[in-house]
């Protein structure tokens, strides 16, 4: 019998690298379905398991120079946000208001927040979907689960189609 040894920072440094990894290899092949031409965003992580706490922001792309801050400190804002929001809340959908500056494109998954900034902020959402299905954060269920409380399926379903046929 096999025991899991992994201290939770080791458990979550193996589960960003992961992440990082997935949302590498799937940029490149989400950028031409998008609605419009950006060419880059930012990548937020955070985790919290057993008082063990790791976030982390990085570039994804080439977001242009003029918009790399904005990009960066959305990300942040959403994970922000989302770490304030109560547990039931999975989306950053449930919590948007624009007035406020408190747009889509972050999910919750148990200990896990990825929140994306750079696109619309329902192709930032979508994208952190296929992130976290694609480093088996999330299954495809657990994806459309959370995309319904934002009314994203379709948005993810074409994303999704369009990448099996690669």
């Amino acid at each position: 019998m096999e025991y899991n040894t992994e201290t939770p920072p080791q458990a979550a440094a193996k589960m960003q690298l992961i992440l990082v990894l997935s949302a590498i290899n799937l940029l490149p092949q989400v950028l031409p379905l998008l609605e419009d031409e950006r060419t880059g965003c930012a990548l937020s992580l955070r985790c919290a398991i057993d008082g063990y706490v790791s976030d982390t922001t990085l570039y994804l792309g080439e977001p242009p120079e003029k918009k790399r801050a904005k990009y960066w400190n959305g990300s942040r804002y959403k994970m922000w946000r989302l770490m304030e929001a109560p547990d039931h809340i999975v989306s950053t959908f449930q919590i948007m208001n624009e007035a406020k500056s408190i747009f889509p494109g972050g999910i919750r998954i148990g200990p896990w927040i990825i929140t994306i900034s750079g696109f619309i902020g329902l192709d930032d959402e979508a994208l952190a979907l296929l992130i976290a299905s694609k480093a088996d954060l999330l299954t495809k269920v657990g994806c459309e689960v959370i995309a319904r409380k934002s009314d994203n399926v379709g948005r993810l379903n074409r994303m999704r189609t369009a990448l099996s046929k690669l």
